[in-house]
């Protein structure tokens, strides 16, 4: 063989090799950055098939991960919610919520989290600093003791995205855990920027609603319609987007694990007839707001992980709860979760790209009478005291949970019913809870979120 043969062999042979070398895996994340955009439904986001581009933000970051097509909460208002999200129990267990019989958030005190294991004091204990900044007072209530740094203010998402930048430009060089937690879609009986209500609302619309001391959500849906929340959503997403930006100025964002999810939906009077008939609201108004009922728009939310060696662009069909976040996330860290975490990781769901077939169940109402429910495969269940009413949907052939069929299908009601009684039980003696209480500024708080008042914001009594 000539010498240049030999050569040209040689350089052949390596470009081989060099293109059968497996291609380096992205590094584990070493920080973490969990977004809570309060109060979002699922379906009004452009990212699950929204026909208004409300969400590009969380579009993009889907498209460079895992999006969950159909993640619950396990509790339809904030404290209970994330409460279960940061330790993986339910309600019932961790005890973050209303207890007693007839509730009503509006003048209840909810029990605080009390000492146990926690996803922000786990990594803590692994080295991360753990900073929390958010607009709504019921991310407190015993969670903000679990963080290093906890900053509270009722603000607009810009604000909030501020502040966020502030922690990631001090904090760059040192492993970090973020939790942001935004609130603009709660507000929607207000008035987003300029910017992002223009598209959507007209403009002698909101001189009326500007004129008006107080408007209530039927005068706005009236005129409005979704208008308001979509614009909220969209400048949240925007902000979020601001956030994403400086992850990749400062060259954060292969080393962070980026989860965004909702904590409960809110409700449009799809089931004022079915609170009505299966529920009691001591405000004396039904079919508006979160809180009241367990149904698909109030629990229903959404989830999207990005970063570190996760895939791109993977959707991962079936129902999923928030519960396993937190396992989740430490798997995808390496980090051990001990025995402290009761949840089930996703990462073999997101590997496989479909969810295994599992329960989930939610309850913690806070306004009403206690109720649970139950879902397994297509079937979802919804059990109500005192008068121990069954409901019973079919969510392939009813996902809208129109038609109570517990009547037609007597044993699948048994069943269920018999289920969520057995979890009742395991979890009636786990509570770890503190004696409620409450200073002056926290009611200020909540009251300018429209609690702790005989007259919400935003509505008319």
């Amino acid at each position: 063989m000539r010498p240049l043969s030999v050569v040209a062999a040689l350089v052949v042979v390596g470009s081989i090799a060099f293109a059968l070398r497996p291609s380096p895996r992205p590094p584990v994340p070493v920080n973490l950055l969990l977004v809570c955009i309060d109060t979002l439904r699922p379906d009004h986001t452009s990212a699950h098939g929204y026909e208004r581009k409300t969400t590009p933000n969380l579009d993009a970051l889907a498209r460079t991960g895992v999006r969950f097509a159909d993640a619950t909460s396990h509790a339809p208002w904030t404290l209970p919610s994330v409460a279960s999200l940061l330790t993986s129990q339910y309600p019932s267990q961790h005890g973050a919520a209303i207890g007693g019989a007839l509730r009503n958030l509006q003048n209840d005190i909810p029990t605080e989290l009390g000492t146990t294991a926690t996803l922000p004091s786990i990594l803590r204990r692994h080295g991360r600093r753990a900073h929390a900044i958010t607009a709504n007072a019921f991310v407190g209530y015993g969670v903000d003791a679990q963080f290093d740094d906890f900053t509270y203010a009722h603000e607009t998402a810009e604000r909030v995205t501020t502040k966020a930048l502030h922690f990631l430009r001090r904090h760059q060089d040192e492993p970090f855990f973020l939790y942001l937690h935004y609130t603009d879609p709660h507000e929607h009986h207000t008035l987003p920027p300029r910017r992002y209500r223009r598209r959507y609302v007209d403009g002698e619309v909101v001189d009326v609603m500007r004129e008006k001391k107080r408007s209530s959500y039927q005068f706005i849906h009236d005129n409005f319609g979704f208008a308001l929340y979509d614009g909220q959503i969209e400048f949240v997403d925007a902000q979020i987007g601001r956030v994403l930006e400086k992850l990749d100025q400062l060259r954060l964002r292969q080393s962070t694990l980026v989860v965004v999810f909702s904590d409960h939906g809110e409700e449009f009077w799809e089931h004022e007839a079915e609170h009505r008939r299966y529920g009691t609201d001591p405000r004396g108004y039904y079919g508006i707001g979160h809180g009241q009922s367990l149904y698909q728009e109030l629990l229903s939310v959404v989830l999207i992980l990005a970063g570190g060696n996760l895939p791109e662009g993977i959707v991962v069909e079936g129902a999923v709860g928030l519960r396993d976040v937190p396992v989740t996330i430490l798997e995808l860290m390496n980090l051990p979760r001990g025995d402290e975490m009761k949840g089930t990781s996703l990462v073999p769901d997101i590997q496989a790209g479909r969810a295994r077939e599992r329960e989930v169940y939610s309850e913690a109402i806070a306004y009403g009478y206690e109720k649970k429910s139950l879902r397994r495969g297509h079937w979802k269940y919804i059990y109500s005291l005192p008068g121990e009413s069954n409901e019973l949907y079919d969510l392939d052939t009813d996902p809208r949970e129109t038609r109570n069929v517990a009547g037609q299908h007597p044993d699948t009601t048994e069943a269920m019913r018999a289920r969520v009684f057995e979890i009742m039980a395991e979890n009636s003696d786990t509570k770890q809870t503190k004696t409620p209480s409450i200073s002056e500024e926290m009611r200020r708080n909540l009251q300018a979120l429209g609690y702790l008042t005989d007259s919400p914001r935003g509505l008319e009594p």
